[in-house]
Order: C-alpha cells, then sequence, then structure tokens
C-alpha cells in the first residue's frame, strides 16, 4: 500500500521560511506552496528552496 504524501504550504515568510527545509526533508511532506505578501521576498525564498 502506497502511503499518501500531506501538501504543507508556508504562510508568511519571515520566521517560517526556516520551516520550508523541514518540510522538504520530511517523508512524509511535500512543502507544495508558499505565501507572502510581498511579492519580491515571495520569489527570492521560492527560487532559494525551489518551491
Amino acid at each position: 500500500m502506497k502511503k499518501r504524501k500531506i501538501n504543507v504550504a508556508i504562510v508568511g515568510l519571515g520566521f517560517g521560511a526556516e520551516f520550508i527545509p523541514l518540510w522538504q526533508k520530511h517523508p512524509a511532506t511535500t512543502c507544495y506552496a508558499i505565501c507572502q505578501r510581498d511579492a519580491t521576498k515571495l520569489n527570492a525564498v521560492g527560487e532559494y528552496f525551489g518551491v
């Protein structure tokens, strides 16, 4: 039986960005989306972590 991964979205990329690598490495989760009001910061963090 194949286990399904849980999709995780991080909202707020100040302190929240520190959790992205943790969710990416966890075997039962996929860091599926990120959300940030500042588009420049959103794009920079997204590119850095590949989200």
